[in-house]
Parts: structure tokens; C-alpha cells; sequence
């Protein structure tokens, strides 16, 4: 099993040697072919080749998702003219010094054969009239012009066209002025709702601390809710120079921390009372506390790639030590 594990994950590794996704209908067919002797004979020559088999499995799975994925990009055609779409903003808007800028889940495009991703990022810049106030989760009617993803080529700079394509977005571009019309408060959806939570706790901290007494409120912010823009670009310099930028990237140190404290907390209360600790032993309490603690952390600090990679492992450490622990139970 670990074998055909890395396997796969290798075919994952060399698909990303390629610069366009291969033609998986012609590779899928051959890595079933080589996989099924393997059900019939377990000789080494005939696990071999299903190792080669699970190898291309795996590049066909990574290229049908990164087609899938190219496949939602804008219209050639439809680059730097106008659109009329509905949609829902669908991440924490940050404001700058001429707007705000969010991400925008679009729903329906209301142009005529206009080709446009589903998920885009916009600016929406002042004009004559104060901007109207925009949260996750409202849905809007906006004239945007877009276009296609453009970043530097700077070699080991900021890649920001693979940073868009991280999170989705295959389109950025800008808010025309003229009629905006919201059409809904809030679109009850699970990603809205945690968005909602993460504007939320910002909110109160901005509230409680005002940037202009704490400077250092972005750097709060950011741990929180994982808004990296809040943090100050002056605070950043002195980040860079000092190597410590990663700290303000939510990613395995602060979702463990968190999943550690929290285990550590509720196993220690839970071993206190009686009652609990005789209907259900205080290590398997703390380990799923620390388990719902890591995720509903990771989902308030965005669920980026960092995040979800540092609470899969960690669900897998965790469901390894609760079959320990029944294992250890049974004897």
C-alpha cells in the first residue's frame, strides 16, 4: 500500500514538469491495464507493474484536475470589455487606498455569449460617490471589466499568476462605474458564513484596538483570521530582513499550536470530572477536541493550502493514536 502510495503521488510530481495538461483519455486506459494483473498475481514482476500502474494513475488524476481548472478561464474575446454579471462576494474584502478588493463568486452572467470564470477578483475603486458598504456573502448585479491572469517572471519572486490559481481565480479586473445593485444581504452558504465569521472577528478587532494607538493590530489580524494584507508594509520590511515572514502565514506551527493548546485544555478539564472520565477516557477526549479545534481554525484562517495540508496530517496522527488507544483498551 505505502508503495502504490508513492507511486501515485510521483505521477502527481511529474505532471508538474509539463507545461499543458496531457491527454488523460490516452493514459488512463494504459495504467488500468497494468493495475489489474496485479489483482490476480502478487508476484514482484507483476507488482511492478502495477506501481507503474498507480504512477499513472496519478498523473492522470493531477492532469484531469489541472484541466479542469484551466478549463474555467475567460473568453479571449471578453478581455477588457464590459460584462454584466450576478454573483456573491465570496471573500474577506480588503481596503486600500482608491477602494476595496474582493473576490467575486460569479453566478450568472447576463451578457450575451460572454465566457466568464466562476470565480473572479475584483477592485471596486472610489469615484464621485462614497463606495457602498460590501461584506462576504451579499450578492450584487455589477458592469466589471476583466482579464486574464498576468504576473511577473521574476525568478524567485512572487509567482502571482500560480497564487491565483492556488485559490481559484481565473480572472481579475474592476468594478465600472455606473449602477451597482445588491440584490441580496447575505446568500446562505457554508463558505459565506465562514467568511462572514472571519469579517466578523476582524471587525472586533479593529473595534477594540484602533490601528492608529496599536500598529500592530494587522499583525493580531493576521494571525486570527490569516488576513495577511492588514499587516502594515513598513511591519513587513522589518519581516524580511529578520527572516520572519512565515510566522504570519497560517500554516503547521500555529494550526498545531492551536489543536495542541486546545487537546491539552479540555483533556485536563475532562480527567477533573468523574462522571466523564468514567464513561469515556480523557486522552480520546482531548485528541478530538484538538482535531475540531485544528479545523474550525484552519476554516476561520481562510483553509489555505499551508492549512489544509498541517490538519489532514493532522487527522491522520490523530486517528492513528485513537486506534492505539483502543487497541491498548482491548487487551
Amino acid at each position: 500500500m505505502r508503495s502504490a502510495i508513492l507511486a501515485f503521488a510521483a505521477g502527481v510530481l511529474f505532471l508538474q514538469t509539463h507545461a499543458s495538461p496531457p491527454a488523460v483519455y490516452l493514459w488512463l486506459p494504459l495504467a488500468v491495464v497494468c493495475c489489474l494483473p496485479a489483482l490476480r498475481w502478487r508476484t514482484w514482476p507483476w507488482r511492478a507493474l502495477a506501481l507503474i500502474g498507480c504512477c499513472l494513475l496519478g498523473f492522470c488524476w493531477a492532469g484531469w484536475r489541472a484541466d479542469l481548472r484551466l478549463a474555467d478561464e475567460l473568453g479571449a474575446d471578453w478581455e477588457g470589455r464590459d460584462v454584466q454579471v450576478i454573483g456573491s462576494i465570496a471573500g474577506l474584502p480588503q481596503d486600500f487606498d482608491r477602494g476595496t478588493r474582493f473576490e467575486f463568486a460569479v453566478e450568472r452572467v447576463l451578457t450575451a455569449t460572454a465566457v466568464v470564470p466562476t470565480r473572479i477578483q475584483l477592485a471596486w475603486y472610489h469615484g464621485k460617490q462614497a463606495l457602498p458598504a460590501v461584506a462576504p456573502g451579499q450578492r450584487w448585479q455589477l458592469t466589471v471589466r476583466l482579464k486574464r491572469p498576468h504576473g511577473g517572471a521574476n525568478p524567485g519572486g512572487f509567482d502571482y499568476e500560480v497564487w491565483l490559481l492556488e485559490r481559484g481565480i481565473r480572472a481579475t479586473g474592476y468594478v465600472r462605474p455606473g449602477p451597482a445593485d445588491k440584490l441580496a444581504d447575505f446568500v446562505w452558504r457554508p463558505g459565506h458564513i465562514v467568511e462572514l465569521m472571519r469579517s466578523a472577528v476582524r471587525r472586533h478587532f479593529l473595534a477594540a484596538l484602533p490601528p492608529g494607538r496599536w500598529p500592530w493590530i494587522g499583525i493580531l489580524t493576521a494571525l486570527a483570521v490569516g488576513d495577511q494584507k492588514a499587516v502594515e508594509g513598513d511591519l513587513w520590511t522589518v519581516f524580511n530582513r529578520t527572516g520572519t515572514t512565515h510566522l504570519m502565514s497560517i500554516s503547521g506551527l500555529h494550526v498545531t499550536m492551536v489543536a495542541g493548546l486546545l487537546g491539552w485544555l479540555v483533556s485536563a478539564l475532562w480527567r477533573r470530572v468523574p462522571a466523564l472520565a468514567l464513561r469515556w477516557p480523557a486522552q480520546r477526549a482531548g485528541l478530538l477536541a484538538a482535531a475540531l479545534g485544528a479545523f474550525a481554525y484552519a476554516l476561520l484562517a481562510g483553509f489555505g493550502v499551508p492549512a489544509q495540508r498541517t490538519l489532514y496530517m493532522l487527522l491522520v496522527a490523530v486517528a492513528a493514536m485513537l486506534q492505539t488507544t483502543l487497541l491498548c483498551a482491548n487487551r
